[in-house]
């Protein structure tokens, strides 16, 4: 190096920190082809999934889903994004996709059973957003 060239002021990035950046900022959000309702109200976050769904099916099926999202209204600090309040959930993408599918449908599939796996993921995620009418269907779908 010659003496009136200057060494960068910025090393170059790594893939590593470039990756890491990322993570930082979080996934990328992806939203459900078969649950994002163009008038929809309301958008389920789990993991990277947003589905956007709409307030009244939520709340008239969901005791808890109707508290959250009364409290969400209430709160300004709450996220909103294309005019929708957003809900993060702790639980897998796939379980609230088949939940909110049932929220939808109010049954399960006419075509195929439901797995054991699935039933038992459906009790749980029923229960815990107090569903009662499909936490029932569920119990009685898993005695067959």
């Amino acid at each position: 190096m010659s003496a009136t060239e200057q060494p960068p002021l910025k090393r170059p990035r790594t893939s590593e920190e470039s990756s890491a950046r990322a993570e930082q900022f979080g996934p990328q959000l992806v939203r459900s082809e078969d649950l994002c309702f163009e008038d929809g109200s309301a958008i389920i976050q789990a993991e990277s999934t947003q589905f956007r769904v709409h307030k009244t099916v939520l709340a008239r099926l969901s005791s808890i889903f109707c508290h959250v999202l009364q409290l969400g209204e209430q709160s300004a600090s709450e996220a909103v994004v294309d005019e929708c309040l957003v809900v993060h959930v702790s639980d897998s993408a796939v379980e609230m996709h088949q939940l909110l599918r049932l929220l939808y449908d109010l049954k399960y599939g006419q075509d195929e059973l439901p797995t054991f796996t699935q039933i038992a993921a459906m009790l749980r995620l029923e229960r815990k957003y107090g569903v009662e009418p499909l936490y029932q269907e569920s119990l009685r779908m898993n005695r067959r």
